[in-house]
C-alpha cells in the first residue's frame, strides 16, 4: 500500500509540473530581451544562440526560426513589404528542410514603393487569423499568405535601423505598438526609437491563438529630403521560438523528485 502511495505521490507531482509549464506565467506578451547589437543577439555565443541553443546558419541563429517578416524603408530604397519563407530562404517543416537564409534576402510576396513623408505617422497591421498571415501598411494593399507552419508562431522581434553614424537628423519612431491574441487585450507595448547609426533589437514571447499587432511608423530627417540609400529601417519578425525549461519549472521537478525520494526511503526503513 504504501509502494502504491509513493508512486502516486511521484506521479501527481511530475503531473503537476507539467500542467505548470503548459500554462503561461502571464497571460500578456512578455519582453524576453532588448538588444542594441545585432551580434550579441543572433552571432555566435549571442543571446539566441546562448538561450534556445539554437544552430548558426551562416554565423546567425534567427533564420531557422524566422517565419514571416514585415520590413519598412525609406530614403532611396524605400520600400514596404511582407517576406515570408521561399524555396531559395528554405521551407520550415514539414514543407521544408528548415529556413536557411533570412526572409528578407529575398523579394517580398507583396510590396509597394510609397514614399513615406516626414513626421506623418503611417498605421499599420501585421496579423496572423488561423494560418493566415497578413500585413497592411498605411494605404497599401493587404499583404498576406496562408501556410500551415505559421501555426508554429508564439513571438515576434521588433528591429530598428536610424541613420548613419554620425548623422544628424534621421530617426526612425514605431509608435503605439500594441498587442492582443486569444487571451490579451489592448496590451500597450510602447514607443520605440532609433537613429544616429542606432540599433534596437526587442524580442518578446507568450503569443497565444490568432494575434495582431499595430501601431505607427514614424521617420524624422533634417532639412526637407529624405536620407540617401536606405537608412531608416525596421522590420517586425514574426519567429517560432522552441520551449526551454522555466526556472520554476525545474523547482518544481527537483522538489517533486526530493519528495518521492523521501517516501522511497520511509518504505525502506517500514520493511526494515
Amino acid at each position: 500500500m504504501f509502494a502504491v502511495s509513493a508512486r502516486h505521490i511521484a506521479v501527481s507531482i511530475l503531473g503537476a509540473s507539467l500542467v505548470a509549464t503548459a500554462v503561461p506565467a502571464s497571460a500578456a506578451a512578455v519582453l524576453r530581451t532588448t538588444q542594441t547589437n545585432d551580434a550579441a543577439f543572433e552571432g555566435p555565443g549571442g543571446w539566441l544562440q546562448t538561450t534556445f541553443g539554437l544552430p548558426l546558419v551562416s554565423g546567425t541563429a534567427l533564420p531557422p526560426i524566422e517565419r514571416a517578416v514585415g520590413q519598412v524603408k525609406t530614403g532611396v530604397n524605400r520600400r514596404r513589404g511582407l517576406h515570408v519563407p521561399t524555396n531559395v530562404t528554405g521551407l520550415p517543416a514539414p514543407d521544408g528542410t528548415g529556413v536557411t537564409q533570412a526572409l528578407t534576402n529575398v523579394g517580398a510576396i507583396g510590396s509597394s514603393d510609397t514614399a513615406f513623408e516626414k513626421l506623418t505617422p503611417v498605421a499599420f497591421t501585421f496579423a496572423r487569423v488561423g494560418n493566415t498571415i497578413s500585413y497592411t501598411v498605411g494605404n497599401d494593399p493587404t499583404w498576406s499568405q496562408t501556410k500551415g507552419y505559421f501555426a508554429d508562431i508564439n513571438s515576434f522581434e521588433l528591429r530598428i535601423r536610424g541613420g548613419n553614424v554620425g548623422s544628424v537628423g534621421p530617426l526612425h519612431s514605431i509608435t503605439g505598438l500594441t498587442f492582443e491574441d486569444d487571451i490579451t487585450t489592448g496590451q500597450l507595448l510602447g514607443d520605440f526609437s532609433a537613429g544616429d547609426g542606432a540599433v534596437l533589437i526587442k524580442l518578446w514571447s507568450n503569443v497565444q491563438g490568432d494575434f495582431s499587432l499595430t501601431g505607427n511608423y514614424v521617420f524624422d530627417w533634417a532639412g526637407t529630403n529624405a536620407p540617401g540609400g536606405s537608412q531608416l529601417a525596421s522590420q517586425l519578425k514574426l519567429l517560432s521560438l522552441p520551449a526551454i525549461p522555466e526556472p520554476a519549472t525545474w523547482a518544481m521537478l527537483i522538489a517533486g523528485f526530493g519528495l518521492t525520494g523521501a517516501a522511497m526511503r520511509r518504505r525502506s526503513a517500514a520493511i526494515a
